[in-house]
């Protein structure tokens, strides 16, 4: 599966982590939108996101579809609060 989004859209998938990253971060809810970890899996690198690169998305954010059977996320750059580094 390849999927080439189009625009300022990028395809991630969630990452399922414990409230307290490794790094320290606190990811616990805020004020009705949780906001999860998600990796990069389909990007248009124009955008300056690459495959793999790990962000934190508001989980009101992601529209989700399941595509040849897997589950992906699709989610507006404008939408992204910050980078994992």
């Amino acid at each position: 599966m390849n999927i080439i989004p189009s625009n300022d859209i990028l395809v991630v998938s969630k990452i399922e982590k414990d409230e307290i990253s490794s790094g320290g971060l606190y990811l616990g809810k805020q004020a009705d939108e949780p906001v999860v970890q998600c990796k990069v899996t389909f990007a248009n690198e124009a955008y300056g996101f690459k495959v793999g690169d790990i962000l934190l998305v508001p989980v009101q954010k992601l529209l989700a579809s399941k595509v040849n059977g897997a589950l992906v996320y699709f989610v507006k750059v404008t939408d992204i609060l910050g980078e994992l580094k």
